[in-house]
């Protein structure tokens, strides 16, 4: 199969699996415009309607107190709101990032673990420590990449912003010397 390759396959032929069959429309179709311009859409196999929310970190207004703990960092209370607000239903959730830094300032506080934690590991130690003991392992934190597959009820994605998804490496630029492009 190797060596024949291009008799056996069309080199030039593209193959997509259209169908997702995990996640509901809603989901799909936002993932939809997230991938715009950037291959066939997929379709939701099922008929459940999910549900999307979206919120900006920028229409967030943290309380006096929350000013005062998290100083300069307003992901740090949004989370935790998130997280009260599910968690206190008995739902599990995950914290998803495209990278394992994050495009925000966090005030980690002393609490966090400062060596060998990523901060990702960092923030969701900081969080889980301000969650009532009962709470803090239905809290959880991964890259998108190592989390795909997973499955979770309630999913925050952390940094849906237009340059992280999809990635396109820095280097790019090198290889289109070579004639690739995106």
């Amino acid at each position: 199969f190797f060596e024949g390759f291009a008799e056996r396959f069309s080199p030039n032929r593209k193959f997509s699996i259209p169908t997702n069959y995990r996640s509901s429309q809603e989901i799909v179709e936002v993932g939809n415009a997230v991938m715009r311009g950037l291959g066939e859409p997929a379709k939701a196999f099922s008929e459940d309607a999910g549900n999307v929310l979206f919120a900006s970190l920028s229409d967030f207004q943290p309380s006096g107190g929350e000013s005062t703990q998290f100083s300069g960092d307003d992901l740090t209370p949004a989370l935790l709101r998130l997280a009260n607000r599910y968690l206190s239903d008995g739902e599990t959730m995950i914290l998803l990032s495209r990278k394992n830094s994050l495009p925000y300032d966090v005030n980690y506080g002393r609490q966090s673990p400062r060596v060998g934690a990523s901060n990702l590991d960092r923030l969701l130690h900081n969080i889980r420590f301000c969650l009532p003991e009962d709470l803090r392992d239905k809290l959880s934190i991964s890259t998108t990449h190592r989390f795909k597959g997973g499955e979770r009820k309630t999913v925050v994605i952390l940094d849906a912003l237009e340059s992280c998804y999809p990635l396109i490496h820095p280097d790019i630029i090198f290889t289109r010397v070579l004639g690739d492009d995106l």
